[in-house]
């Protein structure tokens, strides 16, 4: 489950990324990767203090994964909305694609001049 947070985590701060190059403006949302990071470090932290606590009771482990899974699901539903947003925007912002042909260049080496 944690694995899946930090995939989360990582691909919608590629997309924000992403559609910071693609318009050339990097906009802040009401929830980001930032908000999400923020939100796991806080469950960390809380899973911390009630360890910390001693005595866990089968009743805060249900808390502790329900709660995971809580996160898991804003951070699954917020993708692949923030992708949907992100495409819009960059269709309707964007500039033209790059369709130039690649150039390559070599050096030549130092041996072979």
């Amino acid at each position: 489950m944690g694995l899946v947070a930090v995939i989360c985590l990582y691909a919608s701060a590629v997309l924000t990324n992403i559609k910071a190059k693609m318009i050339s403006e990097f906009t802040l949302n009401s929830f980001g990767p930032t908000e999400f990071k923020t939100l796991l470090v806080v469950y960390g932290l809380v899973i911390a203090g009630i360890g910390a606590m001693g005595r866990v009771g089968w009743d805060r482990v249900q808390l502790a994964y329900g709660f995971l899974a809580l996160l898991l699901l804003i951070g699954l539903i917020h993708l692949p909305v923030n992708l949907i947003r992100s495409v819009l925007e960059v269709n309707a912002r964007g500039s033209d694609p790059d369709t130039t042909e690649w150039v390559a260049v070599r050096e030549k080496s130092v041996n072979n001049s």
